[in-house]
């Protein structure tokens, strides 16, 4: 399985937010408790299904680096319980083609 942990980070530095962050860190902190309450690879994909829209809604929007950098500990988070709960190789490219297009940005 590839490094989860360093897309999420990747992902959560890239993505910001808007000046008014409040849902979007409540999205990210949803997708935390969901990925930490997955213990197959089934329920994971199911997160980053959710992610990856998510990110296509919000990939133009910036905010503080406050802001960056609770979402950064939301996903990081999300990203270590990924790796305990297993990830498909599908889901792993995913995250991996949201890093690439974040580090465009």
């Amino acid at each position: 399985m590839r490094n989860v942990l360093g897309i999420t980070l990747v992902l959560a530095l890239s993505a910001g937010c808007a000046p008014d962050n409040k849902e979007q860190i409540e999205e990210a902190a949803s997708f935390e408790k969901r990925a930490c309450a997955c213990k197959d690879a089934a329920c994971t994909d199911g997160v980053v299904a959710d992610v990856k829209v998510w990110f296509d809604k919000h990939k133009d929007r910036r905010g503080t680096d406050a802001d960056v950098k609770e979402i950064e500990r939301k996903f990081t988070a999300m990203g270590e319980c990924m790796a305990k709960a297993g990830l498909s190789e599908k889901s792993a490219d995913t995250l991996l083609k949201i890093a690439a297009e974040a580090e465009k940005m």
